[in-house]
């Protein structure tokens, strides 16, 4: 329709000219001028006519043309405007009304692990780590405006989380806007609860979260998760609380978790060349889900905390609670973060409360544990990390000079971080946890180096170095069963 109309223009113009020609030949031809000083009264009252008819005419065909040329102005208006925003294809109608993209974003990891081919001294030992490559994130997704106040996201993932399992549901959700800056959203998405869990998976410094904000959110948040709530900033503050149910797909037939997510947090300090965020999270589970291995066990329900050492090529979890019977359960948390030019810090600190539901004559106290972890990293080449009040987090790196063959060289990032996570309470040893009503879910400690390559604002290559130290005993308190290793891998990421 847009070609169509700009290619009229030329043919209305030709028309209207052929029909000015046409009339003034025609007017011109129906009066014969008389020899000076010849004309008479009923010459020059016929001659009076025809110019006023000629006049009707022209009018009318002006009004014609006017009419035509502002058919075409509001159907050049009604046209959308295709671009391509920051390598995302996107198609917008011209009053802003209605707004469509995609979004998608492939993260390929590569690496292996270096371990001890037989029992350490202290008899630790887990099987064989897989070395391998593997898809870590593989989204595809839609997401845009519907008149002008509502957002909308869609984004499968294909990876199915760097696990070989069927594609999932990474986010779909919609928000309403109309009341910038506070937002109402619901749907199946990432409520904001931790610092690092709302940095995007494109933005975040190392390959994967610490493993203490992965456990702290998949208590109540983490992707895909069933919410329904609001979030509010200000020109320095955020806060965000949100109502959670289960993780799509997994939500269970008998008795679905039902749980609440908040954080407040925000800059006490903001300059020119710094900044310094505080800010606390929290959750709370009131009904855990419930299913067979809560029944089985004698109990409505059961939660477990478990992660992967920080790395996905491998899917072993060494830390893990098992599903403990419980009737609920809380996080809760404090974040700092600050940033000086290219330097940045954070860290954050987590405790995880369990109220276990076992059924006597078993032992039912209460669990605690906890974690945290602390990070630099420092932009050689002097790109600064934005901070976003309207997520109460740093975004991405935009390279000052992206990599091209006529000098550009990227932006280059050096990073280092600690994370320490203890699932172990009531723990004796040598003595069953079944008589202490204990868990024996392990600690890790973990040492990671990174360096980070920011092709363009699309483009990252990512390089991590990890010392992994994980000390558990089995369930008789007599064996120990963790592992101490290094890792190496690397990341190839694209977005859009």
């Amino acid at each position: 329709m847009y070609v169509t109309s700009v290619r009229s223009l030329p043919r209305i113009a030709l028309r209207f000219r052929k029909c000015l020609t046409t009339a003034c030949v025609a007017a011109v031809t129906a009066t014969t001028v008389p020899a000076f000083g010849q004309t008479t009264p009923a010459q020059i009252e016929a001659m009076q006519r025809q110019i006023e008819a000629l006049t009707r005419d022209l009018n009318a065909m002006k009004q014609a043309m006017a009419k035509e040329s502002a058919d075409v102005k509001k159907e050049l208006e009604q046209q959308p405007i295709l671009k391509i925003d920051n390598g995302r294809p996107t198609i917008r109608s011209r009053d802003g009304n209605f707004v469509a993209g995609l979004t998608g974003r492939i993260h390929f990891d590569g690496g292996g692990y270096i371990q001890e081919k037989q029992p350490l001294p202290d008899r630790r030992a887990v099987a064989d780590l897989n070395d391998g490559t593997a898809f870590r994130r593989l989204n595809l997704g839609m997401l845009g405006t519907v008149f002008k106040d509502w957002d909308y996201v869609v984004s499968l993932d294909f990876s199915g989380g760097g696990s070989p399992e069927a594609p999932t549901l990474d986010e779909a959700y919609l928000a309403y806007m109309g009341w910038r800056p506070l937002t109402i959203r619901a749907g199946a998405f990432s409520p904001p609860q931790t610092f690092e869990d709302t940095v995007s998976s494109n933005d975040i410094v190392f390959m994967e979260r610490p493993s203490a904000v992965s456990i702290a959110t998949g208590v109540a948040a983490g992707s895909a998760r069933e919410a329904a709530g609001l979030q509010y900033y200000g020109e320095r503050w955020f806060a965000g609380a949100y109502y959670t149910g289960a993780s799509y797909g997994t939500g269970d037939t008998t008795d679905q978790q039902a749980a609440g997510v908040g954080r407040l947090a925000g800059l006490v300090l903001k300059d020119a060349d710094y900044n310094l965020h505080l800010g606390a999270s929290g959750s709370h589970v009131f009904r855990p889900n419930g299913g067979a291995t809560g029944a089985a066990a004698g109990a409505r329900s059961t939660i477990q905390l478990r992660d992967r050492p920080e790395l996905r090529i491998d899917h072993n979890r060494l830390i893990d609670t098992g599903a403990v019977p419980s009737d609920g359960a809380h996080v809760w948390g404090l974040e700092v973060a600050a940033n000086w030019r290219n330097l940045q810090v954070q860290g954050e600190y987590l405790g995880y409360h369990i109220d276990t539901d076992r059924l006597p004559p078993l032992a039912s106290p209460d669990l605690d544990f906890h974690g945290y972890y602390g990070q630099v990293s420092w932009l050689i080449t002097g790109e600064t990390r934005p901070y976003s009040i309207s997520k109460a987090a740093y975004g991405g790196v935009r390279p000052a000079r992206p990599f091209s063959l006529n000098g550009g060289g990227g932006a280059w990032e050096l990073a280092y971080r600690y994370s320490y996570v203890n699932l172990n309470d009531k723990d004796v040893g040598g003595v069953p946890i079944a008589t202490t009503g204990g868990v024996r879910g392990g600690e890790q400690k973990i040492h990671t180096i990174g360096v980070n390559w920011y092709v363009n604002n699309n483009v990252r290559f990512m390089l991590n170095y990890l010392h992994v130290d994980v000390d558990r005993l089995n369930a008789a308190g007599t064996t120990p069963i963790g592992d101490e290793y290094d890792a190496v891998a690397m990341r190839a990421q694209v977005s859009w």
